[in-house]
Parts: C-alpha cells; sequence; structure tokens
C-alpha cells in the first residue's frame, strides 16, 4: 500500500510516484515548522522566492524559519542555518 501524503500549501494529496524524487520536498526540515509539499508548490515557492536554500545542509527553508542574524560579504547576504 502506498504512503499518501498531503501538501500543507496546496492541500492537495499525492503519492512518492508522484514525487520527482524519491522522497517528497520537505521545507523547514528538522524545525518545528517542517512541512512537506508536493513538487508543483515547490516549484512555485522556489521562483516566486518564498523559498531559500542552505547552501552549508542543502535543506529548503521559509525566510521566516532563518535566523536574521545575518553578514553581508559584496552583494551575498549570509544568515544561520536554522537547522
Amino acid at each position: 500500500m502506498k504512503k499518501i501524503l498531503k501538501c500543507t500549501e496546496c492541500g492537495k494529496t499525492f503519492t512518492l510516484d508522484d514525487c520527482e524524487l524519491p522522497e517528497p520536498r520537505t521545507i523547514n526540515d528538522g524545525t518545528k515548522h517542517e512541512r512537506i509539499v508536493c513538487d508543483s508548490c515547490f516549484d512555485l515557492m522556489w521562483d516566486n522566492g518564498d523559498i531559500v536554500n542552505c547552501v552549508n545542509c542543502g535543506d529548503w527553508f521559509e525566510p521566516s524559519a532563518i535566523s536574521f542574524h545575518t553578514e553581508k560579504i559584496g552583494n551575498d547576504i549570509f544568515a544561520e542555518c536554522p537547522n
């Protein structure tokens, strides 16, 4: 029996067979605001700048989950990873 997941963004149900990756897209992984989104919502959130990728751990986070203890170097802004 396939595990049925529910997107926390749009509410659509999906299985791992519907995912591009072998696992569902997780946002805010390792935090109390962790949630799973479908591939369509993930792509839309990425296009809209609603999520950012941590270059250190590779996880995806909403800006609200990121510590605003930031440092600017050139045109880049660095923040502590919430995970």
